[in-house]
């Protein structure tokens, strides 16, 4: 798949979104017949689910299927089948996206994990039902760990110390028996998901979503989440590999993830003073870290306070007149000047 290319189309619909991306990963070695388990960085939460590979020999699409269908009154994190997610390891994105397409003959709940801290914290596109064809009446509701009866629906969820939370939601399910294209990205807090009713990512979504965090979760894994969709005898639901692009706001070439300056765009990534923010955006790049205020005006000083104008660490007295005698004070000067006059009289005297 090239979704990459599209992705300027789409930003001109959905101004919420970045205006340029970083392709980031990639994973299509799903090895088929084999569990994924353990294999490249993909790892489980309910150790129950092989995850076996597929390739496709019509098609050529490559696909990860959950082999098992259970439910329970559990929770997140707990070990069971909430836990059902299937994500990369060896990757971490934050401001980040993922495409992929998939193919089911079940009516439950699966998605797609962005942000995965653990089993307890990361966010989640799941869908739940499906219709026979776009448009169609004839539907079928699937169960869903997050609702108490069965549905047809598309939802962006956060999942936080375990306890799930619906950010936002629409009802509108899956087409049975059909490729279909998913895309689903975080980008400060905003959260979007779309899905095709297709192979690929274009023309109007059959769903689109988007959902406000104002707590987002730092950067995690992305992967895959099923949920009493796979069967004892053979496979249902087929997800298909994965493409990762990172947002990149200011358009310098550095995605937001590794940028210095996530909203100026500074391709040098320029950092004098080493504090991890770029000189283009940094109210003080040349600071040492020697002083509270200190803006390198002058020499070195642990003591300044930025208060001194020409920031020479040297007290200032007298409105202006510097002074390094010991012990002169405020009136130090003045005090010198009955003195000078009276050695200018005696002089004058012995003349």
């Amino acid at each position: 798949m090239k979704h990459l290319a599209l992705l300027p189309l789409l930003v001109i619909a959905t101004p919420a979104m970045a205006v340029e991306y970083i392709d980031a990963w990639s994973y299509d070695s799903f090895a088929s017949g084999q569990s994924m388990v353990g294999r490249d960085g993909w790892e489980t939460g309910y150790t129950a689910d092989r995850w076996e590979g597929y390739e496709s020999s019509s098609s050529g699409r490559r696909y990860v299927m959950p082999s098992t269908d259970d439910s329970d009154s559990g929770s997140f994190g707990d070990g069971g089948p909430h836990d059902n997610w299937l994500v990369n390891t060896e990757n971490s994105f934050g401001d980040a996206g993922l495409y992929s397409y998939f193919y089911t003959e079940d009516d439950d709940t699966f998605g797609y994990v962005l942000c995965h801290q653990d089993a307890r914290n990361f966010y989640l596109f799941a869908v739940a039902g499906y219709r026979y064809s776009e448009g169609s009446d004839w539907t079928s509701e699937g169960s869903s760990p997050f609702w108490d009866e069965d549905v047809l629906r598309a939802a962006i969820v956060k999942v936080t110390d375990g306890n799930a939370e619906v950010l936002a939601q629409v009802d509108e399910g899956y087409l049975r028996q059909t490729v279909q294209a998913v895309q689903f990205e975080h980008e400060d807090g905003v959260l979007v998901a779309r899905m095709w009713a297709g192979s690929e990512p274009t023309g109007q979504p059959l769903v689109e979503l988007e959902a406000q965090d104002d707590s987002p979760l730092e950067p995690g894994h992305v992967g895959y989440f099923a949920w009493n969709t796979g069967s004892d005898d053979r496979y249902d639901l087929y997800l298909g590999s994965v493409e990762v692009y990172q947002v990149d706001q200011d358009e310098d070439g550095w995605a937001d993830d590794d940028d210095n300056c996530e909203d100026v765009a500074n391709e040098d990534q320029t950092d004098t003073d080493g504090d991890d923010v770029g000189d283009a955006c940094d109210d003080d790049p040349v600071d040492t870290g020697d002083g509270p205020d200190d803006t390198g005006d002058g020499p070195d000083n642990p003591d300044d306070t930025g208060e001194t104008p020409a920031d020479t660490g040297r007290p200032v007295v007298g409105g202006g007149m510097v002074c390094g005698c010991a012990g002169a004070g405020a009136g130090g000067a003045a005090a010198l000047v009955p003195l000078l006059l009276g050695l200018l009289g005696v002089i004058r005297r012995r003349r």
